[in-house]
């Protein structure tokens, strides 16, 4: 019994001196409020991607779906939310991107519905660098 105490506590102690990623807990907390917020509007939010491997960035480049091998998806600080029903079919001027991107804005992030050059309306970031 003295051992199992002794193992826990040791866990507690190096949970506890482990470095915390801020900007990734913050930026998840704030995706998180959105989520809520799409689902109070009757909407059904799926975060399509967070994290993403330079393997699969340079595919979607090639593909044309990104633009760019310095995206907030390889560290975390970048998602893509659609909803559920469906998916990537509806149009960019569909209510359901506006509503993400009035609650990415609200919540200090970035929204990709608003770029110029490459309009990617489920796409929402951090304004913060990797």
């Amino acid at each position: 019994m003295k051992a199992a105490a002794t193992i826990l506590l040791t866990s507690m102690i190096m949970a506890a001196s482990a470095p915390v990623n801020y900007k990734l807990a913050e930026f998840e907390h704030k995706v998180g409020q959105i989520m809520i917020e799409l689902k109070q509007k009757g909407w059904k939010p799926k975060i399509n991607e967070q994290f993403r491997s330079v393997k699969r960035q340079k595919e979607l480049v090639k593909k044309g779906f990104s633009t760019t091998m310095r995206s907030k998806h390889l560290c975390g600080l970048a998602v893509d939310i659609i909803d559920k029903r469906y998916l990537w079919n509806i149009p960019i001027k569909h209510q359901f991107w506006k509503d993400l991107g009035a609650a990415a804005r609200k919540y200090g992030l970035t929204w990709g519905g608003d770029w110029r050059r490459f309009v990617d309306v489920a796409h929402v970031e951090s304004k913060r660098g990797c």
